[in-house]
This record gives structure tokens, sequence and C-alpha cells, in this order.
């Protein structure tokens, strides 16, 4: 079951990073959310956490294509 599981996020990875750019916006994003967390700014950081998990490249169809 954990392999399956794995295999799936791993899918859903490979799906979710092919756009171009997603990478090093992700890789932005995480360097934000990372300072506003050591600047002890909590209401600044979930904002951007939520804005950061939204899935904004790919769609609901997408993730149920992989995870199919």
């Amino acid at each position: 079951m954990i392999k399956m599981n794995a295999r799936k996020l791993m899918a859903y990875y490979r799906a979710r990073y092919s756009y171009s750019g997603a990478i090093a916006t992700s890789a932005r994003e995480h360097r934000e959310i990372a300072g506003l967390v050591a600047a002890r700014n909590a209401e600044a950081a979930e904002a951007a956490m939520r804005q950061h998990v939204q899935f904004d490249q790919v769609t609901a169809m997408d993730l149920l294509a992989v995870l199919d």
C-alpha cells in the first residue's frame, strides 16, 4: 500500500512540475514561506502557504488522472 501511494504521489509530482517554471516558482514560494516563519509572521506565513498549495496550475482532472 505504501509503495502504491508513493508511486501515485510521484506521478502527481511529475505532472505538477512538468509546467515550465513550476520548480523555480515552487522553490521561491518555499523560501518566502520559510522567511515568514522565521520572522514569526504567522498570518502572512499561513496566507502564503495556502496560496502555495492551491492547485493553480494543475487542475483537479490532472490530479485524478495521475492517481488513477
